[in-house]
C-alpha cells in the first residue's frame, strides 16, 4: 500500500506555477499541488526592518502581535513574519476551509487594533524583553548589532529595550494604510488550489487606496546605512551560561552581489574545512556553523561555535589560525565539484513542497536573485574564481571576534589581557 502511494505520488504531474496582477497593485502567485488537500498561503510586502518606518510608526506592533488569529480560525495555522526586506504572513489552512480561511485572513488585516490590545502588548513586550536579556544567544546577537549596525541604523531596534510609543491605535491605522498602499505586494497560494480559487481569495484582500485615511502615502523607500567594519573583540558576560558562545564575524554580502555565487559555495565548505582543520591541529572536535551570509542588503556574516570555558581561549586561536588556512589554501576541485552537488540536491529540496516553490519565488522577487540564474551560476562556478573569493572575503584580518561567557570567564579573560 505505502510503495503504491509513494509510486504515484512520484508520478503526480509536475505542479503548475501561475503568475498575474492581482487587484490593488500586487501580484498573484499560484502553485498548483493537488497530492494533499492543503493549501498554503502567503501575502508578503516589500518593506522590512531595515525601513525605518517599521519602527517609527509601529508596525512592529501590528505584526508581531495585533497579527494573530483568535481561536476559533479555520486556519491551521496563522504565521507573522518580519524579515530585513520582506514582512508579511504565512497561513496554513484545509482545502475545504478555504472561504472561511480568507474572511478570517480579512479581519485580521483589518483588526481594529482596540485600546485593550495595546495594554496587552505592553506587558508581553515588557515579558519578552526581560526572557531575552537573559538568554546567551540574544546576548550574542545584540553585541553583534551593536558591533556593526550604526546607532542610527533601524536594525538595531530589535536588540534595544521597546519603548512602548504606542498610545493611539489611529496612528497605527495610518501607518498600516501607508503599508498597504505601497504597491508591490504578492500573495501566494500553494497546494490544493486553483488560479481560479486564488482570484477569489485575492478580491478584496487589500482595501482599496480610496479608502485610505486622509494623509496616508506609500512607505518611503530607503537606502540602508552600511555596515560597520566591526571594532575591538567583544566579550560579554551572562549569568545563564556554562558555555561560551564565539563569534568570528563581518560583513556579509548583498544577494544580488556578483559574487553570490561564489560566496554560497566557499560557506558551504567552510565548516567542514574548519572543523576539519581545528581537529588536527588541535586533538579536539569543535562544531561550527555560518550564518548571516546574504540578504537583501549586506548583513552580519559569522562564523559561530560554542565551547567551554577552559578551552575557550585555545579555542578562539585555533579557529582563527583554521580560518588563516583555508584563506591562503582555498579548496580543490573535488571539493567544488561535491559543493555543487550537494547545493544542487538542496535546491531540489527546497522546491519540493509547494509552499517551498512559492516562497522561493516571493524571496527571488523581493531580493532581485532569480533562482534559475542563481542555479546556472553555481553549476558554472570556476575553482580559480571560488578561491580567489575565499582569499578576499575569509582573511581573518576582516573578522572581528564577539563571545558571550560566564561572569567569572569573563573577568578571568580580561585580567589576563591586561
Amino acid at each position: 500500500m505505502f510503495v503504491s502511494l509513494a509510486l504515484a505520488l512520484a508520478a503526480a504531474a509536475e505542479p503548475a506555477v501561475h503568475q498575474e496582477p492581482a487587484p490593488g497593485g500586487g501580484t498573484l502567485l499560484v502553485v498548483e499541488d493537488h497530492r494533499v488537500p492543503l493549501v498554503w498561503i502567503t501575502l508578503a510586502f516589500p518593506v522590512g526592518t531595515r525601513n525605518d518606518f517599521w519602527y517609527h510608526e509601529d508596525l512592529d506592533w501590528f505584526w508581531d502581535f495585533a497579527l494573530r488569529a483568535p481561536d476559533d480560525s479555520p486556519a491551521v495555522a496563522v504565521s507573522p513574519f518580519a524579515a530585513l526586506d520582506v514582512s508579511g504572513v504565512h497561513v496554513t489552512t484545509h482545502r475545504a476551509d478555504l472561504p472561511e480561511t480568507l474572511a478570517s485572513v480579512r479581519e485580521l488585516l483589518a483588526n481594529d487594533l482596540g485600546k485593550h490590545a495595546i495594554k496587552g502588548y505592553r506587558g508581553y513586550m515588557s515579558r519578552s524583553w526581560r526572557q531575552r536579556a537573559r538568554s546567551p544567544s540574544f546576548l550574542l546577537e545584540q553585541a553583534l548589532a551593536r558591533a556593526f549596525y550604526r546607532e542610527s541604523d533601524p536594525r538595531r531596534l530589535p536588540y534595544e529595550a521597546p519603548r512602548f510609543k504606542v498610545k493611539h491605535t489611529d496612528n497605527l491605522v495610518r501607518a498600516r494604510s501607508r503599508l498597504f498602499a505601497t504597491g508591490g505586494w504578492v500573495l501566494a497560494l500553494a497546494g490544493d488550489v486553483t488560479a481560479s480559487d486564488a482570484r477569489d481569495f485575492a478580491e478584496g484582500i487589500i482595501p482599496d487606496a480610496s479608502i485610505f485615511p486622509p494623509g496616508s502615502r506609500p512607505v518611503p523607500e530607503v537606502a540602508p546605512l552600511p555596515l560597520s567594519k566591526g571594532a575591538a573583540p567583544v566579550v560579554v558576560a551572562c549569568a545563564g551560561t556554562t558555555e561560551v558562545l564565539h563569534a568570528l564575524s563581518r560583513p556579509g554580502l548583498a544577494a544580488s552581489d556578483p559574487a553570490a555565487h561564489l560566496a554560497i559555495i566557499a560557506d558551504h565548505v567552510v565548516v567542514r574545512t574548519l572543523e576539519s582543520l581545528l581537529r588536527k591541529g588541535r586533538g579536539d572536535s569543535y562544531v561550527v556553523s555560518t550564518d548571516g551570509l546574504l540578504a537583501a542588503y549586506p548583513d552580519v556574516y559569522s562564523l559561530r561555535s560554542t565551547v567551554s570555558p577552559a578551552g575557550a581561549v585555545a579555542h578562539g586561536e585555533a579557529i582563527r589560525e583554521a580560518l588563516a588556512r583555508f584563506a591562503a589554501e582555498g579548496i580543490s576541485a573535488t571539493q567544488l565539484e561535491q559543493a555543487k552537488k550537494r547545493l544542487h540536491l538542496g535546491t531540489l529540496r527546497d522546491t519540493e513542497s509547494p509552499s517551498d516553490r512559492a516562497w522561493s519565488l516571493i524571496a527571488g522577487r523581493f531580493r532581485h536573485l532569480g533562482a534559475d540564474d542563481l542555479e546556472s551560476r553555481l553549476s558554472g562556478a570556476d575553482l580559480g574564481d571560488v578561491n580567489a573569493f575565499i582569499q578576499r572575503f575569509y582573511d581573518p584580518a576582516s573578522f572581528v571576534r564577539v563571545a558571550v561567557g560566564p561572569p567569572d570567564w569573563v573577568k578571568s579573560t580580561a585580567t589576563s589581557s591586561r
